[in-house]
This record gives structure tokens, C-alpha cells and sequence, in this order.
């Protein structure tokens, strides 16, 4: 009997679930111990608890429709005026949005504004009286009551009501906690602001204002964005909490979290303790003693955060933290909402959605592709927190939690689905981007990087990869141009297979060489940047080299003081990769800046050396050319003169004739042209009486040619004989007519 009525219990649940399309389990989040999560646990909960995707299909199918009308350029909304009332028992909002906008373009006399088709447009009002609209989908296009230019100004009020659409990814729910109290809250990232209010629902156009007043039950509290001005009652069963937000805002950053919360504070020091900034925590009152340590680290957090970031974007306002029934957490603008669990109490949470107050909210991605610009930062944000209070070992091993090993790239192509604009690569592989930059620029230029992209145009705005970069770009002098390519817009990672080889050097210290090849057969095929090689010696300490790996495979050569007894790559571990290291087989350690270049006319000499395999070897040219008058042994040696001028690239091969082992590099040496100077036939830069003795000698006593035949040909007869030298001799000491370079066939 107890049994049958259990299973009739269970199917009535299930009934009633499916029919008001409430998930069958809570999000994975809600229940475990959070504390010895990975990062990339941690960061895998973020993501699919912003991306997760319930019952209803049809909404899934609008979310992927929702992407931001391209007309809207031709307006920038300047401030708005919100009052929403929220009726928790019949679940409808009631709102008036006043739109204070201007013109970014001559006649301007439509304007597109973003509301999900399910919500009741009551009016739309300019202070000269009622506009018409139209509306087709979630868009509702409303006719001005004239046409503006470009720098003129116009509003509007919007009224509408309605109960937002529920499944899926919904913005705005009405829930009920475990603990059997009401819930109202939103998460509008990334397309859906517009499910519950009129507005400009993209992330490259910020309001410039905001005025909100939320009107819900007495009982409850609503936290918002910005300065709670005042809390004002309404009526007999209902109060208003009136905010002011004083920096620009994205619209998907608007927020409310409603409930019977206990509501504590903090404050966060600055200045020397001159300043101070309010911290607001509305949690649930079974929360309350729960939550007092673990968001009581918030002002240590702000305050270790600035230390590399800049100060908290919003000091004359707040922080704090809501409550609500979404799984993870939002970094909503001076008020993260965060899940009522354990996660939403993590020490890392807290500190990403924090960062994200400096990286997503102060600067936001200019569209959905460059997310990484929010969401990894945030991620290095975790690291930074744990750097700067423990120390590099401590962050290091942090980073160590997040190493990316996915495919896909960083910027995100298509954004049109909730699942393609987040996951995990944006989060871990974006924060390793943000590691790695920071190993390449070093301690000193990378502060000044954080520094200029803190104070940058963008500040309080929205930004693209390529911004960014270019800001960096500025501020430190470093090009990073081909990793933001490599990195950003390539997958996966490098592999890494390296060779060392050391010798002593004539003249003292030890030569190091380095053979490094990527062998990952993706795209890019070559991550270009530099990498770190420690070089351990037996009674020294170990030295550090930087290669600048920009080709598939290539040499690197270094002096060190010692003998050498190991070689790492990236020991330290700024790189994200897979390596491994090989012995040393046949390399040619010549390496093409080493190869002199040559003049023409001139002996010319040098040697292409290799290291490895047997004594046995033979050097041959593989392909290419050198300069007519050289020869290349094949021992490795350039040796000849050459009439030629201009630059000779050309392959060298080398085999080891006992093994088959072989190696091949490419060099290039320029040949400069020679200045000839009439009648200098020993060509030692001067016409002079040793030219004159020259002349005699080859004339007379069968003496050596001169190299350039021409130079003897004074007259330009086309042909050496005594009257060129008579034309030297008078030239010499009798005033006569200079020589000319002549013309002998």
C-alpha cells in the first residue's frame, strides 16, 4: 500500500514539473563541497549554468534568433528612467522605461527598440504626445514624433506589462528556494534584457544613466544596481527601492534579485582608510552565518585585485552580492547575483564575478565574439587574487588548475546560440591568453598594459580583441600582433619537441644549442612567440634564454659561462603547451645571421658548421644559388671571388655518411657591389703609382692580371696596352686626363 501510494506520489510530481515546465533536478551545483574544485570545475559550473538549455524548445529556437538588429546604429540611448512594478503573485511586471536618446546619424525618424513579442506594449509616449510603433518578432520599431540629426536628442516613455517567457534560457523567474521563500530575479546575459524590458539589447552601445525603482511586496528587499538612493512605501503592501546608477551600463548588466533576504554590510577601505565604499550582502536568512566569512574576504579582494588592475571602477557607488536560484553567478554592475549553494560562496567564484566588475562591466566585449575579453580576464582574475595574497607559487599552481587542452578557438564565430558564446575555452584558454601575454611582456610592461587598458577609451565602454591589442601594443612597445592571431583566432595549442647541445667555446664559456620543432598538425601549424629555456649548470646557478620560436622548426645559439647539464623548456610554466625533449642528432648550428656577407671583387670565406651524428659528413648545396666564383665544399666551406652582387639564398644540406642522418638549413649572404674607381687596377680603393707598377708588371714582366680588366683600359680603346699606361703616367704627374673605365670585350 505505502509503496503504491509513493509511486502515485512520484508520477503526480513528475506530472506537475512537465506541466509548468519546471526541470525535472536542480542544476549539478546545488549540493557538494565546492572547495576542492579544480579552476576548470569551477569555470565548467560558470558557463554551463549561463548556457544550460531546459524544456522548452521553442525558446531555445527564438534565444537563437535573438541576435541584435543591425539597424540599430542609427541611435545612442544617453539614460534611462526605469519603474517596473513586480506582482509576485500573478507574476506580471508592470514597467514604464524612459528612453533619452541621440541621433548618431541625419534623419533619424525611426527607431528599433528590442522586446520579446509575448509582452503588452500599453503605450509609447513623447513629451509632445503618443507615438505610433509597429512590431515584428522581438523588435518594435517606433516612429519619432520628427526626424532628428545627427547630436540632436529625443525620448520617450515605454509602458508595457507582462510576464516574461519562461524556459530556456529565461531572464526573468519567479522561483521558490529550498527553504520555501519566493525568489524574483533576472540573468540577461547575453540576448535577453529584451524578454523583460524595452531596450537596446547589444553590447556595444552602454547607457550612459540609469534611475531604477523596483515597486515589489513589503516583506521583500531588491537589489539593484548602483546607489540605493532611498526605500520609499507605496502602498499598504507594497515599497519602492530607488537606485541610481552614475556609470554606464550595459543593458544585459541590469539586474533585480527579490526575496525576504537578510541583508548585511562591509565596507571596503581605500586611501589609507581616508575612503570608504559601501558593500551590500542580501543573502537568505538560512545563509546568513554561512555567508559572513566567505563574502566577508570581499575587501581584501577588491583591494588585491587594484593591485594590478586599477582601482574598483565604481568607488562612489557600491558592492555586494544577491542571492537568487540561478546556477552560478552574474557579475551584474556593483551587485553580482550569485546561487543561494555552496558555489555560490566559493572563494574563487566570488573573486571571478568581482573581477568582472573591472573585465565585462567597466569593459565590456564590443560583441559576443571577443567574450574572452570577459570572461578570461575574469578567470585570471582568480590567479591574480591568489598571486598577490600567496605568492608565484601559489598562482602558478592555479594557472596549473585551468590549462586549456580543448579544440575551437577563442573568438567565437557564431553567436547565435547561448552554448557557442560559452564555454570552457573562453573562460580557461581566454585567462591563459591573459597568462601568457603577461610572461611575454614581463612584470613591469605588464603593469603598464593593465594600467593603460584600465584608462583607455574604452573605459566604461565596449572593446574588441584588436583594441585591446593595440592598446597593449602602445603601452609597452611590444608587438603582439602574431600571438593575438595565433592565440585567439588559431586552435588548440603548440608541440613542442626540443634537442640540446652544448661545447666549449674558444676563448672561454660553452655554447648552447637549441633545436626546437612544433609538431602539431593544426592551425596555426607555428605559434609564434618567444619561450623560455633554463640552462642548469652543475656549480652554478641556472640561466635563463628566450627564444623567439616563429617557424616550424629552428636553432638557437647562446653563450654561457659553464658546462651545461640539462635544458629545460618553460620550466617556469607561461606557456600553454605540450613538450618534450629529445636527444641530439645531426643539426647545422650555422645559423644564417652568422654567414658574413661579401663584397664583390673580393675573396670571400666562411664555414657552415653542423653538430652531431659522426665525423663522417658531407655538405651539399640542396637547392638555390650562390654567387658565380664560390665554391661550397663539402666540408661545409665557401671559399672563392665573385664578380656577382645582390642577395644568394640558398639550402644547405648535411649528411651523416655513416648513419643516413641529415639536417638542412637555409641561408642568404649578400654580395655588395664594389665601387670601381678609373684606373685603380689593384683595386685597394686609390689610383696611384702602385696601379702604375701593377700596369708595368702585367705589360712587360707577365705579371698578374687585374681583376677587373676594365680598370686597366684607361683610354677606353677596348683593349690594355702602352697607351693606357701613358695616359696613367700623365694623369700622375703631369696634370694629364683622368682614366676611364673602359671597355674590354
Amino acid at each position: 500500500m505505502i509503496a503504491g501510494r509513493l509511486r502515485i506520489l512520484l508520477t503526480l510530481t513528475i506530472l506537475l514539473f512537465l506541466t509548468f515546465d519546471i526541470p525535472l533536478s536542480q542544476p549539478s551545483e546545488s549540493a557538494g563541497d565546492w572547495s576542492s574544485a579544480t579552476p576548470a570545475q569551477l569555470h565548467q559550473q560558470m558557463w554551463e549554468a549561463k548556457s544550460r538549455a531546459l524544456l522548452n524548445k521553442q525558446y531555445a529556437e527564438q534565444a537563437v534568433q535573438a541576435v541584435p538588429a543591425s539597424t540599430q546604429t542609427n541611435y545612442d540611448v544617453k539614460f534611462h528612467d526605469i519603474y517596473i512594478r513586480v506582482n509576485d503573485t500573478t507574476e506580471i511586471l508592470y514597467g514604464r522605461v524612459k528612453f533619452v536618446a541621440e541621433a548618431a546619424q541625419n534623419g533619424v525618424s525611426q527607431v528599433e527598440v528590442d522586446l520579446y513579442s509575448n509582452m503588452v506594449i500599453d503605450s509609447i509616449v513623447a513629451p509632445t504626445g503618443q507615438l505610433a510603433y509597429t512590431r515584428l518578432g522581438n523588435v518594435v520599431t517606433v516612429t519619432l514624433d520628427q526626424t532628428y540629426n545627427t547630436g540632436q536628442q529625443f525620448e520617450f516613455d515605454f509602458y508595457y506589462q507582462g510576464h516574461p517567457i519562461e524556459g530556456g534560457f529565461q531572464a526573468f523567474s519567479f522561483d521558490i528556494n529550498i527553504y520555501g521563500s519566493k525568489v524574483i530575479s533576472s540573468l540577461s546575459e547575453p540576448y535577453f534584457a529584451r524578454t523583460w524590458w524595452p531596450c537596446k539589447d547589444r553590447p556595444d552601445d552602454k547607457v550612459d544613466s540609469y534611475k531604477i525603482a523596483i515597486e515589489v511586496d513589503s516583506g521583500f528587499y531588491c537589489g539593484s544596481n548602483g546607489s540605493l538612493d532611498s526605500t520609499i512605501a507605496t502602498s499598504a503592501n507594497t515599497k519602492t527601492y530607488y537606485y541610481s546608477v552614475h556609470y554606464p551600463m550595459v543593458t544585459y548588466l541590469f539586474s533585480v534579485a527579490i526575496s525576504r533576504y537578510t541583508v548585511w554590510h562591509d565596507w571596503y577601505r581605500y586611501n589609507g582608510n581616508q575612503d570608504s565604499m559601501l558593500l551590500t550582502h542580501a543573502v537568505y536568512p538560512a545563509q546568513y552565518t554561512y555567508s559572513l566569512p566567505r563574502y566577508g574576504i570581499t575587501p581584501q579582494a577588491i583591494s588585491l585585485l587594484s593591485q594590478t588592475f586599477g582601482p574598483y571602477p565604481f568607488l562612489t557607488e557600491k558592492y555586494g552580492h544577491s542571492n537568487f536560484e540561478w546556477g552560478g553567478g552574474m557579475e551584474h554592475q556593483t551587485m553580482t547575483s550569485m546561487t543561494g549553494s555552496s558555489f555560490g560562496f566559493s572563494e574563487p567564484v566570488v573573486v571571478h564575478e568581482l573581477t568582472h566588475q573591472w573585465w565585462g562591466d567597466m569593459i565590456t566585449c564590443k560583441s559576443w565574439g571577443h567574450i574572452w575579453l570577459n570572461e578570461g580576464f575574469a578567470s585570471y582574475g582568480e590567479a591574480v587574487y591568489y598571486l598577490n595574497r600567496d605568492g608565484w607559487s601559489a598562482y602558478h599552481t592555479y594557472m596549473n588548475g585551468m590549462a586549456y587542452s580543448g579544440g575551437g578557438t577563442i573568438y567565437i564565430s557564431d553567436t547565435s546560440s547561448v552554448n557557442n558564446i560559452f564555454g570552457s575555452i573562453v573562460y580557461d584558454k581566454g585567462a591563459w591568453v591573459v597568462h601568457m601575454l603577461r610572461g611575454i611582456l614581463g612584470e613591469a610592461e605588464f603593469a603598464d598594459a593593465m594600467t593603460a587598458w584600465y584608462n583607455s577609451p574604452y573605459q566604461h565602454g565596449s572593446a574588441t580583441t584588436e583594441e585591446f591589442r593595440d592598446v597593449v601594443e602602445a603601452a609597452t612597445g611590444v608587438n603582439i600582433h602574431n600571438f593575438i592571431q595565433d592565440w585567439i583566432y588559431g586552435t588548440l595549442r603548440p608541440t613542442y619537441q626540443y634537442q640540446w647541445y652544448s661545447e666549449a667555446r674558444i676563448g672561454g664559456g660553452y655554447y648552447v644549442y637549441i633545436f626546437v620543432k612544433q609538431t602539431q598538425t593544426s592551425n596555426p601549424q607555428v605559434f609564434r612567440m618567444p619561450v623560455d629555456f633554463a640552462v642548469d649548470h652543475a656549480a652554478a646557478s641556472s640561466d635563463t634564454v628566450v627564444a623567439d620560436i616563429n617557424q616550424r622548426q629552428q636553432l638557437f645559439k647562446y653563450i654561457v659561462a659553464n658546462s651545461v647539464t640539462n635544458v629545460s623548456l618553460d620550466p617556469a610554466g607561461w606557456v600553454l603547451k605540450n613538450a618534450g625533449m629529445a636527444s641530439w642528432t645531426l643539426h647545422i648550428v650555422t645559423l644564417d645571421s652568422e654567414l658574413t656577407d661579401g663584397l664583390q671583387y673580393t675573396a670571400y670565406n666562411d664555414t657552415v658548421l653542423a653538430r652531431g651524428g659522426s665525423a663522417n659528413r658531407s655538405f651539399v648545396i640542396a637547392s638555390g644559388s650562390i654567387p658565380s666564383g664560390i665554391t661550397f665544399s663539402s666540408t661545409g666551406i665557401l671559399s672563392g671571388t665573385t664578380a656577382d652582387s645582390g642577395n644568394f639564398t640558398f639550402l644547405v644540406r648535411v649528411t651523416d655518411n655513416n648513419s643516413g642522418a641529415s639536417d638542412s638549413s637555409q641561408f642568404t649572404i649578400r654580395i655588395e657591389p664594389r665601387v670601381l674607381v678609373p684606373g685603380d687596377v689593384n683595386m685597394d680603393g686609390t689610383t696611384d703609382i702602385s696601379d702604375l707598377q701593377m700596369m708595368i708588371d702585367y705589360l712587360f714582366f707577365s705579371g698578374p692580371a687585374p681583376v677587373v680588366i676594365d680598370l686597366a683600359d684607361m683610354d677606353a680603346s677596348c683593349a690594355v696596352d702602352i697607351a693606357d699606361l701613358t695616359l696613367l703616367v700623365d694623369y700622375l704627374f703631369f696634370s694629364g686626363p683622368p682614366p676611364v673605365i673602359g671597355c674590354v670585350p
